[in-house]
């Protein structure tokens, strides 16, 4: 929802080079792997190095064959797995790695009420 256009039209043109790419921002949180529990208090394992992820951002660019023929090779396969963004389709079902673009954290998706609290309170 707060994309901005320009971040767009360098994804576009970096279409020409790359099969898939997204827009992304750094994590900026601390990230700790959580013991699975019962109840609202959970156990801490361990400490994820942040320096490593991104959390993946709208638009995402893509070879429309290369999509579509993930898509298909998915319906075909009849698992059932959470899809939660169509990189993972080409990440599973394709030899390609996508790659991201670095972009603002104000570019976030909104798939909780959370979100959508947080885009109202920015707009």
């Amino acid at each position: 929802p707060n994309v901005d256009i320009d971040d767009i039209k360098k994804l576009i043109t970096l279409l020409n080079k790359y099969k898939v790419i997204t827009l992304a921002s750094k994590l900026t949180d601390t990230i700790k792997e959580i013991k699975p529990s019962n109840g609202d208090v959970k156990r801490v394992v361990k400490t994820l190095d942040r320096s490593k992820y991104y959390l993946i951002q709208t638009p995402q660019g893509f070879n429309l064959k290369l999509l579509m023929d993930c898509y298909m090779r998915f319906n075909s396969s009849n698992k059932n797995y959470k899809i939660t963004d169509d990189l993972q389709i080409i990440e599973n079902y394709s030899n390609v790695k996508p790659f991201v673009l670095d972009s603002s954290s104000l570019n976030f998706k909104i798939t909780t009420q959370n979100d959508l609290n947080m885009v109202k309170y920015i707009i």
